[in-house]
């Protein structure tokens, strides 16, 4: 299990284990999605787009949902 701090600001440091098992590096995406049940996922977003191209019409799960930042 990893942890990290949100700021005052709402940013977090993704823990180094996760970084590497997501394969991130500097200024990569994140993407966060909610599955059906409310279990939160975090994706590499490039390698999750790359993925889902490949597997075109296998994806989010009935129930899933995309978490959109409202503010913008």
């Amino acid at each position: 299990m990893n942890l990290a701090e949100v700021s005052a600001n709402g940013q977090i440091t993704v823990p180094i284990a996760i970084r590497e098992m997501l394969h991130l590096k500097e200024g990569d995406k994140i993407l966060f999605s909610e599955k059906g049940d409310g279990e939160i996922v975090v994706n590499n977003a490039q390698k999750y787009f790359e993925k889902a191209i490949q597997n075109f019409g296998v994806g989010f799960g009935e129930g899933d949902r995309w978490l959109v930042d409202e503010r913008r």
